[in-house]
């Protein structure tokens, strides 16, 4: 990379491009039947949708570090950007043990001998159809999600010329 601006556009091409790749994943997941590609495509949008937010390391040390800070999602959906954060660190990108709650089962018989069940809190697709059953009022979450994601990759061209939003951490 040459200089700081040529890393900083860079940059916001990427979190453009992360975006897109988050919204295209949850898109095909409405479309899916399979619970385990769905699942997967689910956790896929998760990840790029953080990449964004999450602290990079630049090659000039002047935007070491640099990411979008969470002063960019607007308030309205905020609850949502903090509940992607959490899931990604907590269920998908680590395995937390405080939040997945896991706890050992009583030995069951199979037909292969003695099993020892683990139950735990993960993230799937029916997950969120549960949370959806919680505030049936609202629109479903997936759906929620795309018009979210779609609204702050629209952001992305506005807020190169915004340094309040952009500094990086020196």
């Amino acid at each position: 990379m040459k200089d700081y601006e040529d890393e900083i556009l860079i940059r916001l091409v990427l979190f453009q491009k992360d975006f897109s790749e988050a919204l295209r994943y949850f898109e095909k997941s409405k479309e899916l039947e399979d619970d385990f590609v769905r699942d997967a495509l689910l956790k896929a949008g998760i990840i790029s949708y953080c990449r964004p937010f999450l602290k990079n390391t630049g090659i000039n040390k002047e935007v070491k570090r640099f990411h979008l800070p969470s002063k960019f999602v607007p308030k309205d959906y905020q609850w949502l950007h903090e509940m992607f954060l959490n899931y990604r660190g907590n269920f998908i990108g680590h395995s937390n043990f405080k939040t997945m709650k896991p706890n050992i089962g009583a030995i069951e018989d199979t037909p292969k001998g003695g099993m020892v069940p683990i139950r735990y809190t993960s993230i799937s697709f029916d997950h969120w159809f549960e949370r959806d059953a919680e505030f049936p009022e609202e629109p479903p979450l997936i759906n929620l999600a795309c018009v979210f994601i779609r609204e702050l990759s629209q952001k992305i061209p506005e807020s190169i010329t915004n340094e309040e939003v952009f500094k990086s951490e020196k």
